[in-house]
């Protein structure tokens, strides 16, 4: 019932010419938990954003370390500083076109949803395997 939202991650790969690329992965069946926290230090509250997203296992990942070695467009992995878009898009990401660059898509589907990955952890151990993302 929760496991139904589609989402869109794009892997970050700088080249040796120091050029940032996004491989984009349109993924289906995905878990997203949109969080308000609020911190109070006394005087003044602070609130940020949390979202907790799942990814269940999947037969073309490989783990971030392999994958910067040499980065094969269909292959998918996560990594820290990902763009996730909480839902189903087709947007190219180039950091050298402008309207095409990272932080124009993010402005594009701010309302939609979009996080960096912050935290990852590989849960496909667990009777219910998955990738778990914390983003902001």
């Amino acid at each position: 019932m929760y496991w139904n939202k589609p989402i869109t991650i794009y892997n970050a790969y700088e080249d040796t010419t120091g050029e940032k690329k996004y491989f984009r992965h349109n993924l289906f069946n995905c878990f997203v938990k949109r969080m308000d926290i609020r911190t109070t230090d006394g005087t003044a509250t602070t609130r940020t954003g949390d979202t907790i997203v799942r990814i269940p296992k999947q037969p073309n990942y490989v783990d971030a370390y392999e994958w910067q070695k040499l980065p094969i467009a269909s292959k998918l992995t996560i990594q820290t500083g990902d763009i996730i878009v909480l839902g189903f898009v087709n947007d190219d990401i180039s950091e050298l076109e402008s309207g095409k660059r990272s932080k124009d898509l993010k402005k594009k589907y701010q309302a939609m949803g979009v996080i960096e990955v912050a935290e990852f952890n590989d849960n496909t151990f667990l009777p219910l395997p998955h990738y778990h993302i914390r983003g902001k």
